[in-house]
Parts: C-alpha cells; sequence; structure tokens
C-alpha cells in the first residue's frame, strides 16, 4: 500500500482524485452498504431457481458497476454474457453468447432453436445473460427475453432505473414469470462517511479524511443525495479544488475543510437544485 506524508500541511488532494474516478475498473472499490446488500442478494438469487432477475435503481446508483463486477467474478463458474447496450436481437445475439462463452463459431445456418439446443449441450450451468439499461427494450425483444426465460438454458439478470421498474414489471411478458427483485439504494449520510474513510484508507491518505467533520458529510449528502456517482463527481471536483487553493495559499488548510468550499462545488456541479 501507498503512503502519502504531508509536509507543513501540504496534502496529497491531487493524488486522492484517483479514488474517486468513475469507472468499473477503477481499482480503488469501495461499495457502499446499499450497493453490497443488492449484491449479496444477486449472489443468493443465483442459488434459487429464478429464471429472471429484476434489478434497478435510480442513475447513478451503481448498477452498471454491479452487473460488471459480477461478470468478472462469475466468468469461471457459469457462462456469462453482458450486453451494456440494448443490442440483443434473435439468432445473432445467442450466436455470440455462443462464441464467447465456448470459443468456437456457432454453425451459419442455425437458427434461434440450433443455436439454444447447442447451448443445451455445452452447458453445465444455465449461461447467465446481463442486460443493462433494459428500459430501453423493445416489446419485441423482451417478448423473446419471456420465451428463452423458458428454454432453462439461461438465466437473465435485466437492470433498468429505478423510475422504469414498475413499468417493466407491468408488462404481459412478465407477469407470470418466476423472478427476483432488487433494489440499489441510495447512501445515508452515515454511510457516505464510511465510504469516504475507506476510499482515503486504501492510499492511506487517512489525514485527508481526517479534514472532513460530520457537518461536512452532511453536506456533500444533501448535494448529492447519496447517489454514488454524484458523490464520486462531487469528491473529484472538491479535491481539485482544495489542491487548487493549497498550491495558491500554502498553508491555508491545516484542520479542516470549509463547508463553504463545498458549497462552491455544489453550486459549480449544478447540484441540489
Amino acid at each position: 500500500m501507498k503512503r502519502f506524508e504531508t509536509n507543513l500541511h501540504h496534502y496529497p488532494f491531487s493524488a486522492a482524485k484517483v479514488l474517486f474516478e468513475d469507472s468499473e475498473e477503477n481499482p480503488f472499490f469501495v461499495a457502499l452498504p446499499g450497493t453490497q446488500l443488492a449484491y449479496s442478494r444477486l449472489q443468493n438469487a443465483l442459488k434459487n431457481p429464478f429464471k429472471i432477475i429484476l434489478m434497478s435503481g435510480r442513475p447513478g446508483a451503481g448498477k452498471s458497476y454491479l452487473l460488471h463486477r459480477f461478470q468478472r467474478e462469475y466468468a469461471g463458474e457459469y457462462p456469462v454474457f453482458l450486453f451494456s447496450t440494448p443490442i440483443f436481437d434473435d439468432a445473432g445475439a445467442l450466436k455470440s453468447v455462443y462464441r464467447q462463452t465456448l470459443g468456437k463459431e456457432a454453425d451459419e445456418a442455425w437458427g434461434r432453436h440450433e443455436v439454444i439446443e447447442a447451448c443445451r449441450r455445452e452447458f453445465e450451468k444455465p449461461a447467465l445473460i446481463l442486460l443493462d439499461e433494459a428500459q430501453l427494450y423493445s416489446e419485441e425483444i423482451l417478448e423473446w427475453i419471456r420465451l428463452l426465460s423458458n428454454e432453462r438454458v439461461f438465466k437473465f439478470i435485466i437492470v433498468v432505473h429505478r423510475i422504469e421498474k414498475e413499468d417493466i414489471l407491468a408488462r404481459e411478458h412478465f407477469k407470470t414469470r418466476t423472478f427476483e427483485t432488487i433494489e440499489v439504494r441510495g447512501a445515508t449520510a452515515d454511510e457516505l462517511r464510511h465510504y469516504l474513510q475507506e476510499k482515503f484508507r486504501l492510499e492511506g491518505m487517512e489525514e485527508v479524511f481526517a479534514l472532513f467533520g460530520s457537518s461536512s458529510f452532511r453536506r456533500i449528502h444533501r448535494y448529492t443525495k447519496g447517489n454514488l456517482r454524484e458523490i464520486n463527481r462531487m469528491m473529484v471536483r472538491l479535491l481539485e479544488l482544495l489542491d487548487e487553493l493549497q498550491e495558491k495559499k500554502p498553508g491555508a488548510i491545516k484542520t479542516t475543510v470549509s463547508n463553504r468550499y463545498i458549497d462552491m462545488v455544489g453550486m459549480d456541479l449544478g447540484m441540489g437544485k
């Protein structure tokens, strides 16, 4: 673990930004409690005979990150295929699943039925099909997913925005399906505090975390509403601002981060409106 030493109150604000860069591949992962709970429920759902698992949450709650994490962790145990954008179609998509999971090409003459039967012969466990942004899928694709879920060759993990969840569930395709529903929720102010503490601890920057007080966490939470993407976005900009201030006025930040800096960043990013 890399350790940063402060020198006359010169804090590593610039170096800390990498902790909060919003990317599925960011190695400095810390799960919000609500996100970890959703992931645990997703893992448990695999043990049950659910054909479709529906995961919902507001934009930026961390749903896509969970899908990528799930794909990485279970790729060696299940045939796993992730569609990040709604491009899922008929036999062409199944052939892609066949190729990616088995490492060989399906016969060009095969239609949907032939690919399904080939997967049935090859897969020791049901293939897990991960569908992000599923609220954008057409009625035709949703009907096709319904049909495929009955084949017992595939399990679907479908991610939708929270505001679309009720609409998805109300559609005829899912009224009679066996499915689990999982919601990814935002963080409370106390959970946000724990999240930031763990983030800074990863790189030995506890002295930076110590600059934030209880009012700081409440203020950040007020602007971000506990949304993971917004928390990360605010922290990147706040650390940039603190770095700029430190360079222009060495020693200006000694004991605490002023709430006015948080307010400046919140207004600059258009948060809290």
